[in-house]
């Protein structure tokens, strides 16, 4: 991971979850795969990292069966470059959705109205 001095660090973590069901996502080393409609999303720069400027937009992943937004947080870490489509990330796709639908089942997502 990329530390504030600019150095690079590795991470004991190789994988974590991203909210839930078609909303939701896995992030697995360099990958971060997400589902659903992701709005409001905003594209950051280093002067405004929260996202406070620009126009918001909307990104529609599809669903956990047969879709998926897939980004390489490393080589794009403003995650503009869907790659979900490109062949030789079929696999990469296949287990990481897998993963995310077995994770999903123990997630504790309440009904909040």
């Amino acid at each position: 991971y990329l530390m504030s001095d600019g150095s690079n660090q590795t991470s004991p973590r190789y994988e974590f979850v991203v909210g839930s069901g078609n909303g939701g996502g896995i992030v697995q080393g360099d990958y971060k795969l997400i589902f659903g409609n992701q709005a409001p999303a905003f594209w950051t720069t280093l002067d405004y990292p929260n996202g406070t400027k620009g126009e918001p937009t909307s990104i529609n992943c599809g669903s956990i069966d047969n879709g998926g937004c897939l980004f390489n947080w490393i080589k794009d870490p403003t995650e503009h470059d869907d790659i979900v489509n490109d062949t030789e990330n079929a696999e990469i796709v296949s287990t990481m959705r897998a993963r995310f639908q077995e994770l999903d089942k123990t997630t504790f997502n309440p009904n909040r109205g």
